[in-house]
């Protein structure tokens, strides 16, 4: 990277992940690279201030952290908090205190990525997955009702890619999908994929009726058309198909055949069924 302000903010980023490693002599390695980078550097001072402590009196530290919070409200309270367990972490990481002082943090700026990080890295860890899932819910409870949809986005995709745990990322998929199809999925560009994800996830568990929910929200929802027709088109799919619902299929066909009437998935369904002609028209 050529630029120096960019460098800096990329080592401070690195520093960071060094103190979470517990690895402090790296993390002060590269914020010394980074102070001299850029002085400036967003986040440079919040990582100095981390590992600028004695560790033969970081006790101190961590009360002094904690006396200040106190009084501090927020972003500022969560920031004081992420940085006193960040010293536990260095210094005694099995100390119960370290979880209290990340759980304060989360109850007071619920969307703070950090806090939410470090938190979760904790309770995956021990393998508490079940706590891990109810931050996510308070994180959701606590977010704006317009920001809930892009945030179970968000933790559908951390679970399938950090946690690597289908079912959950299932389960905030179609919190996700629920939310964008109330209000509106044109911003939710992987709404199909996810919605293709859930009916891999499902169909072993013969989830077809919950499915065809789903769809009926997006069918109803304003997106593209050229999305309505790939919708209508699974759906008529596992209407028949996994249903044997023919009258159903034909309804979600219907959809279908006004969008674009030589699909191939709509006359496959009439070649099998030419009896719901007058049920798709």
């Amino acid at each position: 990277v050529s630029d120096a302000s960019e460098r800096a903010r990329l080592l401070t980023q690195l520093a960071f992940t060094f103190i979470d490693l517990r690895q402090l002599d790296g993390a002060r390695a590269k914020l010394n690279e980074a102070h001299t980078c850029d002085a400036n550097a967003e986040g440079l001072d919040e990582a100095i201030a981390t590992v600028s402590y004695d560790p033969s009196a970081w006790e101190p530290v961590i009360n002094a952290l904690s006396q200040q919070a106190e009084v501090a409200t927020g972003e500022v309270r969560a920031r004081l908090l992420v940085r006193a367990a960040r010293i536990y972490c260095l210094q005694a990481p099995e100390e119960p205190a370290r979880e209290a002082l990340l759980r304060d943090a989360v109850e007071a700026d619920p969307q703070n990525d950090v806090a939410n990080f470090l938190l979760e890295s904790l309770l995956a860890e021990q393998g508490r997955t079940a706590e891990i899932v109810a931050v996510h819910e308070g994180r959701v409870a606590a977010a704006r009702e317009d920001a809930r949809a892009r945030l179970y986005q968000h933790l559908a995709s951390l679970w399938a890619i950090r946690f690597v745990d289908v079912g959950t990322t299932a389960a905030f998929y179609e919190r996700a999908l629920r939310a964008f199809y109330e209000q509106g999925a044109d911003a939710f560009a992987g709404h199909l994929a996810a919605f293709n994800f859930l009916r891999e996830v499902w169909g072993p568990q013969k989830l077809w009726t919950a499915l065809l929910e789903l769809a009926d929200l997006g069918l109803e929802a304003p997106i593209l058309e050229e999305d309505l027709l790939i919708l209508a088109g699974a759906a008529g799919e596992i209407a028949y198909q996994e249903l044997g619902d023919v009258e159903r299929a034909a309804a979600y066909f219907g959809w279908v055949q006004r969008i674009e009437a030589d699909n191939e998935q709509l006359l496959a369904f009439l070649g099998t069924h030419p009896e719901a002609q007058s049920l798709v028209d």
